[in-house]
């Protein structure tokens, strides 16, 4: 997810809202899928989400990327 963020950092305009409560935890996650393109066969996709928690656990936000197929 690390080069996912990387690649895309420099095209971001991404501003996270104001919360109304602190954050507690946070949690990352990735994924992959394959896809069929009409030129060119199958080609992967990746997609990795970051995930902010409060104290009771209760979802605050969530920040979804994804990368284009290699």
């Amino acid at each position: 997810m690390g080069s996912v963020a990387q690649a895309k950092e420099q095209a971001w305009t991404y501003a996270p809202p104001q919360l109304d409560k602190p954050v507690k935890s946070v949690s990352v996650g990735i994924d992959g899928t394959c896809m069929l393109l009409t030129e060119g066969g199958w080609r992967e996709s990746m997609v990795g989400t970051i995930s902010l928690y409060d104290r009771e656990g209760q979802r605050l936000h969530t920040i979804q990327m994804g990368a284009t197929p290699e």
